[in-house]
C-alpha cells in the first residue's frame, strides 16, 4: 500500500444526485444512477493512478474489463438516515480490487487460471463491514493517506511478504499500527504474496540480463551501472496508470534509486 489521498472534490453527477435526490442507500444510488456511479469510479481510478487504493493490483480483468468496486473505509452501516456523512462522504471512498471474492488474474503475465491455493481474500472482501476506526488488538490500521509519498512505509521479501520499513518510527508511522493495516487487509494473502513475488523473481532476471551487458572495468562497476540503467528503464510514465504492486518495485530498488523511479513529487496521486 502506498500514499493516496481522496478526490479533492465531489465528482459533478455525484453532487448534483446529492442535491436532487433523497439519498436512501448505497445499494439505490449504484443501481439507479449508473452515469453518476461510474464517473465516480472513474475520477477515483485516475487519483489512484489505476490501482487499488491497498494491495495495488491494477483494477482489470484478464480481458481488460473493469474488475473494481468502490470501498467505504468507515462502513456505511453506520450512518442513520439522514446522515449519509460515511455513505457518501467523499473522503470515506476509495477504489478497491475485488479482492479475491470472484474469479481474478492471478500471477501469470496472461494472468488466466485459478489463484493459487491457499488464503486469498484480501482488501474489501476481507474487511467487509469492520470500522477500522475501532482498536484491533490495540491498534488501528492506517489508510492510504496517512502514509508519506515517500518512503516507502513497507518493504517486500524475496518470497513476496510485504513487511513494515523498520525505520518507520523517523517517519511518524507505528511499526504495530502497519503490520495492522497488513493484517486487517489480507495484504499477505497467498495470491498476492505468490503475485509480489514474481514481480521481484522478474526484476532479478532482468537485472542479470543487464548485467551481461553493461560496461564496467570490475563486476561491482558493471552491477552498479545495470542497477542504474534498470531504474531508469523501470520508471513509469510520468502521468496514467502506474505499474502494479508499485510498493514492489519500490523495495525492490531501495530508497537510493526513487529519484530516478519517480522524479517528481505528486506521482503516487492522479489528478
Amino acid at each position: 500500500m502506498k500514499h493516496s489521498s481522496p478526490l479533492p472534490e465531489i465528482p459533478n453527477l455525484l453532487a448534483q444526485y446529492l442535491v436532487e435526490a433523497d439519498p436512501a442507500s448505497w445499494r439505490q444510488f449504484r443501481n439507479e444512477n449508473r452515469a453518476a456511479y461510474d464517473e465516480l469510479c472513474a475520477d477515483l481510478d485516475r487519483r489512484q493512478r489505476g490501482l487499488c487504493a491497498f494491495c495495488e493490483i491494477d483494477l482489470l480483468t484478464s480481458v481488460g474489463t473493469n474488475a473494481r468496486e468502490i470501498e467505504h473505509w468507515r462502513p456505511k452501516s453506520l450512518d442513520t438516515p439522514p446522515d449519509v456523512r460515511w455513505t457518501f462522504g467523499i473522503d470515506n471512498l476509495q477504489l478497491g480490487c475485488l479482492g479475491g471474492s470472484y474469479r481474478y488474474p492471478t500471477v501469470d503475465q496472461d494472468r488466466t487460471g485459478d489463484p493459487a491455493p491457499g488464503p486469498n481474500r484480501s482488501c474489501g472482501a476481507i474487511k467487509g463491514g469492520r470500522d477500522p476506526a475501532q482498536s484491533i488488538n490495540g491498534f488501528m490500521p492506517y489508510r492510504p493517506e496517512d502514509l508519506p509519498e515517500y518512503p516507502a512505509m513497507f518493504t517486500v521479501s524475496d518470497d513476496g511478504t510485504l513487511r513494515p520499513v523498520a525505520d518507520c518510527g523517523t517517519f511518524g508511522l507505528d511499526v504495530d499500527r502497519l503490520q495492522t493495516t497488513i493484517d486487517f487487509l489480507g495484504l499477505n494473502c497467498t495470491r498476492l504474496k505468490q503475485a509480489r513475488r514474481a514481480i521481484m523473481q522478474s526484476l532479478n532476471a532482468a537485472l542479470l540480463d543487464y548485467v551481461d551487458n553493461s560496461g564496467g572495468a570490475t563486476v561491482d562497476d558493471r552491477f552498479d551501472a545495470a542497477f542504474e540503467e534498470l531504474a531508469r528503464d523501470t520508471a513509469p510514465d510520468i502521468e496514467g496508470q502506474l505499474p502494479r504492486f508499485v510498493t514492489t518495485i519500490r523495495s525492490f530498488f531501495g530508497r537510493e534509486f526513487e529519484s530516478l523511479l519517480f522524479p517528481s513529487s505528486g506521482w503516487s496521486t492522479g489528478g
